[in-house]
């Protein structure tokens, strides 16, 4: 090998890689910020804008959660939710039992009722992006 080969091979890296850094510094500069334990999230909650670490919104949807662990029927209804074709399911808000088992859920974002409006006088509720995690993981889980 001689000394010009071995000069491409060592540069050829490190220039490679110091063009890539340039080109996508930002998006590299949000990717390693995003990751970071520090970063900072935006939510938009109505007209106000909250800006949250990761660690505080994990805090925040676990203080929600009222009861420890979801009940058996906690978990068929979102289950049920989240197998459904349709994006919004009918609800019967007349049964005092199926209002204590989708409160619970509704309090914690995992269950939304369309359009806003209150649970006990909803026809339709449908599942949250977070519902829908939950019941995929309990469906690993049982």
């Amino acid at each position: 090998m001689n000394l010009i080969e071995l000069l491409r091979i060592v540069l050829a890296w490190p220039s490679c890689f110091l063009v890539v850094m340039l080109v996508y510094r930002k998006a590299i500069n949000r990717a390693i910020t995003s990751l970071l334990p520090g970063a900072k999230i935006t939510l938009k909650i109505g007209q106000f804008v909250v800006e949250t670490s990761v660690p505080e919104m994990v805090q925040s949807v676990t203080e929600s959660l009222v009861e420890k662990a979801l009940t058996p029927d906690q978990i068929s209804l979102l289950t049920a939710l989240s197998e459904s074709r349709m994006t919004r399911s009918p609800f019967n808000c007349s049964d005092q039992a199926t209002l204590d088992i989708a409160r619970p859920l509704r309090n914690a974002g995992l269950i939304r009722v369309p359009g806003g409006g209150y649970l006990q006088s909803a026809t339709e509720i449908e599942i949250t992006t977070l519902g829908r995690r939950v019941a995929q993981a309990a469906s690993r889980k049982g």
